[in-house]
C-alpha cells in the first residue's frame, strides 16, 4: 500500500449524483410549484393556506433532503492504518487491524461493501455497510489487500473437489 497516496476519499461517481439529484428534483420542484400555487391562487383561507404551503414545503425539504446528502459527502475516506465512513450525524473510524474480513453484497441493485469487523472484546463484533456510489481503484484494492476477502472463501469452500468430512471414501 502507498501511503503517499493516503488519505484517498471517495464519493459519488457522476452518475450517481444525476440520479439521487434527479431523485430529489421530482420531488422537490412539484413541491415547490404547490407551495406557489397555494400561496398565491389555491387557498381560500388562512388555513388551507398553512396546510397547502406547509405541506409542500415539507415535501420540498424531504426531496432535498434525501437527495443532497449522499451527492455531496463522501462515502468512505481511506486512511494509512485506518477508514473513516461518514454518516450523516456521524463518522464511524475503523482500524484496519480491526476488519476481519470483508465481502461485496448485492441489494436491491446496489453493491454494499460489509466489513466485518471485530469489537476488541474477543466477541463476534460487528458488520459495517458501505454502499459503492463510488468506484473503485488500485489504491482502494491495495488498502484492503491482506483482509480476507470472505466471498472468496466461501467461493473455494463450495467448489472444493476433495471429499471430506462424515461419509468420505
Amino acid at each position: 500500500m502507498t501511503s503517499s497516496r493516503l488519505p484517498a476519499s471517495y464519493g459519488p461517481t457522476l452518475r450517481w449524483k444525476i440520479i439521487l439529484g434527479g431523485l430529489g428534483l421530482v420531488v422537490a420542484i412539484p413541491a415547490l410549484a404547490g407551495a406557489l400555487y397555494f400561496g398565491f391562487w389555491g387557498a381560500e383561507n388562512t388555513a388551507q393556506l398553512v396546510m397547502g404551503v406547509g405541506l409542500c414545503v415539507l415535501l420540498f425539504a424531504v426531496g432535498l433532503g434525501c437527495a443532497l446528502p449522499p451527492v455531496l459527502r463522501k462515502s468512505l475516506i481511506l486512511n494509512t492504518g485506518s477508514l473513516e465512513v461518514p454518516g450523516l450525524f456521524k463518522t464511524a473510524v475503523i482500524d484496519r487491524g480491526d476488519i476481519k474480513g470483508y465481502r461485496v453484497l448485492d441489494v436491491q441493485g446496489f453493491k454494499v461493501l460489509q466489513l466485518e469487523c471485530s469489537d476488541g472484546k474477543g466477541g463476534n463484533g460487528r458488520k459495517v455497510q458501505i454502499t459503492l456510489l463510488f468506484q473503485p481503484d488500485e489504491i482502494l484494492e491495495k488498502w484492503f489487500k491482506g483482509i480476507a476477502d470472505l466471498d472468496a472463501q466461501r467461493y473455494a469452500w463450495k467448489t472444493c473437489s476433495a471429499p471430506s468430512g462424515p461419509g468420505a471414501s
